[in-house]
């Protein structure tokens, strides 16, 4: 779910904006505003933490990494650019393919007077596929005369070019709805999406006709975020939480946060999990449902994820609140041995099931792994919907067979006049059908949309996977 990726206000034009990558992120709500700025601290404080004491595992206490963030970012404002650089360039090696270093990496070189360091990280970010205008920022004017730097400034400028391949399956009537996430239903043969300003969850019959779930059962629905289709077992999971995006705005409600499970036929309320508020505010914003009927969740706002069990009455931890920064979705792995969780804020993580263990996957510097949101495994990839860079894509990533490390990837829709920001979908045979223009660009740091700023409504868009992995994976 977006609100607690630290989601993105706009994508400014300037170098800057575009160069900050992710930091531009998604505003969605309390656990976004707040998660923002929360995000990039904590994740300052992690790479701080990686290069003062070598390289750390998510579980690490906060304290210790903020300690550790203040001593880079009191040495990066100082008057030591050359230190900064070099403090920079050892985090890049800890934290391979991450755009936030790497611009920061650039903008270093260029107040140390490094020209080969500037076009060295701007031609990292280049190889990452995102796109900026570095000829049109001033930080970079003693070089903009430069033939190297020209042609990494062409490099950049072409990664924004469109590439679409999707076709729209379905346009909804609501521009307002704040669409989430989507499943389907095969028996019924229709898709369901989640509304967060509706507080509702919309069916899509086969003809293209719209209607709104009738869920029964429990206190009335907050803003519904994930969702989860159990179609084996009949069931419906969903993530609901009490935003400033659903309007839920009261004290006596903001922050709550509950998983529940209905009859997929009947709307009948089965189980209602809620997690305990003593933590602070919670949005269980992603899910995944296992072979077994076991469903995985992560809190994108407190950083947890846990797993709801059918005969358990409350939510199990699996990786503790806290560990990650704004964990997104996640997917089943290796024989449903590993979770991938994908970290807006730093990348994608393995957590081994059977021992409880946390790493980041390994890759190389350049693949950006930053800024993603919806995440879905097929064939030996992960797809993911990448809409915290510049431009919002959909990524193809090829994992190794025990999901340790990425060996390659490849870009499958970018800019296309329908993406809109993308977010979540799911894999329907060799077909990946996700949200576009999903609303979240009018979400402001209140939580608040701006139902007076003019925008195309959402749809449902399908994106033939087979035709679209034809070429070679970038390694």
């Amino acid at each position: 779910m977006r609100a607690q990726r630290a989601r993105r206000t706009g994508a400014g034009s300037s170098t800057r904006a575009a160069l900050l990558v992710c930091e531009h992120s998604h505003t969605r709500t309390a656990r976004v505003a707040n998660a923002r700025l929360g995000a990039w601290i904590a994740l300052l404080v992690l790479l701080a933490a990686a290069w003062l004491c070598g390289a750390v595992t998510p579980l690490e206490a906060a304290p210790a990494w903020r300690e550790r963030y203040l001593a880079v970012l009191t040495q990066c404002r100082g008057g030591d650019p050359a230190a900064c650089r070099d403090s920079l360039l050892a985090l890049r090696e800890l934290l391979p393919g991450h755009p936030r270093v790497v611009s920061a990496l650039a903008r270093a070189c260029a107040r140390a007077g490094d020209g080969a360091g500037v076009v060295k990280a701007l031609a990292l970010y280049a190889d990452m596929g995102l796109a900026a205008d570095p000829a049109a920022d001033s930080m970079f004017v003693a070089w903009w005369r430069d033939s190297a730097f020209v042609r990494v400034s062409q490099q950049l400028a072409a990664n924004a070019r469109p590439l679409a391949r999707a076709t729209a399956l379905h346009r909804f009537a609501d521009r307002n709805l704040l669409s989430e996430d989507a499943g389907y239903d095969a028996a019924r043969r229709r898709w369901l999406v989640s509304s967060i300003a509706r507080r509702a969850v919309i069916a899509v019959d086969r003809a293209g006709r719209e209607t709104r779930l009738a869920l029964h059962g429990g206190d009335p629905l907050w803003g519904v975020y994930a969702l989860g289709v159990d179609a084996a077992r009949r069931r419906l999971w969903l993530g609901t939480a009490a935003t400033p995006e659903s309007g839920d705005t009261a004290s006596a409600v903001r922050g709550r946060a509950a998983l529940r499970c209905y009859d997929l036929d009947r709307g009948v309320l089965l189980r209602s999990l809620e997690l305990p508020r003593a933590g602070g505010a919670h949005v269980l914003g992603d899910m995944t449902v296992a072979a077994n009927g076991d469903v995985y969740v992560t809190d994108s706002v407190a950083g947890g994820v846990f797993r709801a069990r059918w005969g358990e009455d409350s939510l199990r931890v699996i990786v503790p609140p806290g560990a990650f920064v704004s964990p997104q979705s996640l997917v089943l792995f290796a024989q449903e041995r590993v979770l991938v969780v994908a970290d807006y804020s730093r990348g994608l993580a393995a957590v081994d099931l059977e021992h409880g263990a946390v790493s980041w996957l390994a890759q190389s510097l350049g693949l950006a792994t930053a800024g993603i949101d919806g995440l879905y495994a097929w064939r030996g990839h992960l797809l993911a919907v990448q809409n915290g860079v510049e431009p919002h894509r959909i990524v193809a990533f090829e994992l190794d067979l025990r999901a340790r490390s990425i060996t390659g990837s490849r870009v499958l829709e970018q800019a296309s006049p329908d993406l809109g920001e993308p977010n979540h979908g799911a894999v329907l045979g060799d077909a990946f059908v996700f949200i576009g223009n999903s609303g979240w660009e009018r979400v402001g740091e209140d939580g608040r949309m701006d139902t007076a700023k003019a925008a195309l409504p959402p749809l449902l868009m399908r994106l033939e996977l087979p035709l679209a992995l034809t070429a070679p994976a970038k390694r």
